[in-house]
């Protein structure tokens, strides 16, 4: 499994960023330009790392039969009371429900999360989660974590619990947390400060101290602790990560909806497609047929009809060449010369039997057909006899036999 990039929010001075992890590992802390860090983190699960300073960790007890809808609703306005901005103006994340039957919340300012967004999308970086610093000390039931440096001190009461103060500060919170029901049995103290005056020694707070000094990096000793296991992720609601998987379906759901839709439409026209090529098949199989009947009328079996007619065309192509030139091919191309003089005839069909050559064709009038016949006669040295002639409104159906004299 690849390590986690842990980038620290905000930068320091002179647009310099904290990071550790990725190919790093996390046994190395940098403190690059945001371009490097930028570099840094692609092809890695991006964790912001937030100042704890900005972020209320709290609980409410919730409305007992309360789902997850309900509960996003209500949370804002049972801590109204206790917050000094308006609720409108906050971004509240909900943890799991403790086995206290308390809830985890975790409040920070829409102004701030906005600028830490805008911040790392300027950079090209897209995070997986965000946390807050607090929550990366080591955390162990029954005792409390404290992190010291030369200015700021973090603690760590809870699995969802704790502070960041100024350094100064912190011997006044935590005589503030004393007063909990739930005190621990052991306070675990890490300085990481070098020239900084040692703390004191806590007598007054009533509890045991095990004071222990910090060689490596607190960075290090952050991500390196609970750092796969981080706190909650304030990455939620309107700050969701966007992703298939990681959050973002709501945005792509409708992308994947219409997707599926056009190949829906596509599968249904495909099949209407290949049921009337089917029945087109099958009507030009019957059209071939029937011509072949016609054409062939001594054929009584048609199992193929483009392989049987091209059989036949070979055997008359064979007659022709025995016969001097006096085939069926022949004949075809002295009628089509017969008629070239003639306007308005339409040749229907052809049939051949026995030799004979039998054309039907429509003519204007029967002038028309007796001047055809009678070029093939003396012209082209064919017997042509008009077998048929019926009479209509436009014109006259005509049926000519041809063989050779």
């Amino acid at each position: 499994m690849r390590t986690p990039f842990f980038l620290f929010l905000p930068p320091l001075d002179g647009d310099k960023v904290v990071f550790a992890g990725g190919e790093a590992g996390l046994d190395q802390v940098r403190r690059e330009p945001s371009g490097i860090a930028a570099f840094a983190a692609k092809g890695h699960k991006v964790i912001l790392v937030v100042p704890g300073r900005d972020v209320l960790l709290t609980h409410v007890e919730p409305p007992a039969g309360a789902n997850k809808r309900q509960l996003d609703k209500a949370v804002p306005f049972l801590l109204e009371d206790d917050l000094l901005s308006p609720v409108e103006q906050l971004h509240f994340v909900l943890g799991k429900m403790g086995s206290d039957g308390r809830l985890p919340v975790a409040v920070v300012a829409k102004k701030t999360m906005d600028s830490w967004m805008a911040l790392v999308a300027e950079w090209g970086i897209q995070p997986h989660a965000m946390v807050c610093d607090t929550l990366l000390l080591p955390w162990t039931p029954g005792k409390w974590q404290v992190f010291v440096d030369e200015e700021m001190a973090w603690a760590r009461l809870g699995e969802h619990e704790g502070f960041m103060v100024e350094r100064d500060n912190l011997e006044i919170f935590l005589t503030l947390a004393c007063k909990r029901p739930d005190l621990p049995e052991r306070i675990r103290r890490v300085d990481f400060s070098r020239d900084t005056p040692p703390l004191g020694d806590w007598s007054a707070l009533g509890i045991p101290v095990d004071a222990v000094v910090g060689h490596r990096d607190r960075v290090v000793e952050m991500v390196g602790g609970d750092g796969m296991t981080v706190g909650m992720n304030l990455l939620q609601g309107p700050y969701r990560a966007v992703g298939l998987l990681g959050g973002g379906w709501k945005q792509v759901r409708w992308s994947v909806m219409l997707l599926s839709l056009w190949l829906i439409v596509r599968v249904v026209v495909g099949m209407v497609e290949l049921s009337y090529l089917d029945k087109r098949e099958t009507a030009l199989k019957n059209q071939s047929r029937t011509i072949l009947t016609e054409v062939f009328p001594d054929m009584k079996v048609i199992v193929n009809p483009k392989g049987q007619m091209m059989q036949r065309l070979e055997e008359l192509k064979a007659k022709e060449g025995k016969s001097r030139g006096d085939g069926f091919m022949e004949w075809l191309t002295k009628v089509g010369m017969a008629a070239r003089g003639e306007e308005g005839l339409l040749f229907n069909r052809v049939n051949y039997r026995d030799g004979t050559l039998g054309i039907f064709v429509r003519s204007p009038d029967m002038g028309r057909l007796e001047r055809m016949i009678d070029v093939l006669k003396k012209q082209h040295g064919l017997q042509a006899v008009l077998r048929k002639a019926d009479r209509g409104n436009d014109g006259v159906d005509g049926q000519i036999d041809i063989g050779a004299m």
